[in-house]
């Protein structure tokens, strides 16, 4: 597996490289608070860093499943980024999942670990949250 290592900078490319803003709105409930982090490309994706990026879903839902927003993710050599603005104090399920077409080398589809997390942000907290691209399902 390859190291990952998230920084604000690359955090920072997510919102200025993507069409969509590649950022997670904070919706009506305003904003505030920030997640950031990559999620690994595993080393036996078929494809290029572009397309198993740009076939990730990145979702923030309310823990009744209210949409809050999505993000776009960008690649970054061995890795893709994302930065979401989120609402404060309230708890949230932010989900990275294969967008249904990510194989390895061997056929299987690839899984992202940990597919979900659930996460509560305090007003103007900026936190990281990283996931790994897996092959060995």
């Amino acid at each position: 597996m390859r190291l990952v290592t998230v920084g604000i900078a690359l955090a920072g490319l997510a919102g200025c490289a993507t069409g969509s803003g590649g950022v997670l709105g904070g919706g009506a409930r305003g904003g505030g608070s920030s997640l950031s982090g990559a999620i690994t490309i595993p080393a036996d994706y078929q494809g290029t860093p572009a397309e198993f990026c740009g076939a990730l879903e990145i979702r923030a839902t309310d823990v009744s499943g209210v949409p809050v927003g999505r993000a776009n993710a960008i690649s970054n050599t061995d890795r893709c980024v994302y930065e979401a603005n989120l609402p404060a104090n309230t708890a949230l399920q932010l989900t990275v999942r294969n967008g249904g077409i990510l194989q390895c080398l061997k056929g299987q589809s690839v899984s992202v670990n940990p597919e979900s997390m659930n996460l509560q942000l305090k007003p103007g907290e900026s936190r990281t949250a990283d996931f790994t691209g897996d092959c060995q399902g």
